[in-house]
């Protein structure tokens, strides 16, 4: 099979010809604005008396429903992202299991195409940059670990100007990561960052750095303000990193640095 193409488009997403549409939805999955009240409106009624069978979905999960009057769809799959600021060292881990989730779900449901909006952009408040760079990432991930799984995933904008970030982020991921700027100490303050956030806002890190080198990776952990960067050794062969955050006293971190 040919390799899965990544799509960046402004665009109505409830328009999209793909077989699953993704609903940047609530915790309630009983519709809303934006995005979620947009689909909700097209797929008509039937899609919110589906949705009260779920039981609602928790930030990061995924539900899939059928797309109903979407007729060019196959599925909605229904899925909650962070709100910035409510959990700030997690924030960037539970965006990328929005997208993970929903791929695994989609592929579980044989879809071969896939859309997804900008997820917790909206309302929920989330800087579209940091938020691309965490959308394609992951999608990149998946995309290396399921090469055949998708012919097509979506990321549709509804801005111009949230085109142009997707469209920038995604040419600095084919780069590489050592293009992605990294946070001087003096932004991290300016931002009201404490180091932790800013390694899981600036380099992604929710579980896989297969991409990361390891040079490259200490160097930006020390500059964003760990007092300790130790490589170290799992027990199945895979090398890590051992870290101390100034602001988490006595804790220690271990991130997983694959090959």
């Amino acid at each position: 099979m040919s390799e899965t193409a990544i799509a960046i488009l402004r665009a109505d997403i409830v328009t999209r010809a793909v077989d699953a549409i993704v609903n940047a939805a609530n915790s309630t999955l009983l519709g809303g604005g934006g995005v979620d009240g947009a689909i909700h409106r097209a797929a008509g009624p039937q899609l919110l008396a589906e949705c009260r069978s779920l039981g609602g979905v928790r930030t990061g999960e995924a539900k899939a429903t059928r797309a109903y009057n979407i007729r060019q769809a196959k599925h909605i799959i229904h899925t909650v992202g962070p709100i910035y600021g409510r959990n700030a060292e997690r924030e960037a881990e539970l965006l990328a299991t929005c997208y993970s989730n929903s791929l695994r779900l989609a592929a579980e449901l044989g879809c071969r195409s896939i859309a997804f909006p900008s997820i917790s952009t909206g309302a929920y408040g989330y800087p579209t940059d940091a938020a691309s760079r965490v959308a394609l990432t992951t999608i990149r991930e998946h995309i290396a670990t399921f090469p055949t799984a998708f012919d097509r995933i979506e990321l549709v904008t509804f801005s111009h100007r949230d085109e142009q970030i997707y469209l920038d982020a995604y040419q600095r991921s084919k780069d590489g990561p050592q293009a992605f700027p990294y946070a001087s100490p003096q932004q991290m303050q300016a931002e009201g960052l404490t180091p932790l956030m800013a390694v899981n806002q600036m380099i992604f890190f929710h579980g896989h750095l297969y991409m990361y080198d390891f040079d490259t990776l200490r160097a930006f952990l020390v500059q964003a303000g760990f007092e300790r960067v130790e490589r170290a050794g799992f027990g199945s062969g895979t090398e890590g990193l051992l870290l101390d955050a100034p602001d988490r006293a006595c804790e220690s971190l271990y991130v997983e640095a694959w090959k």
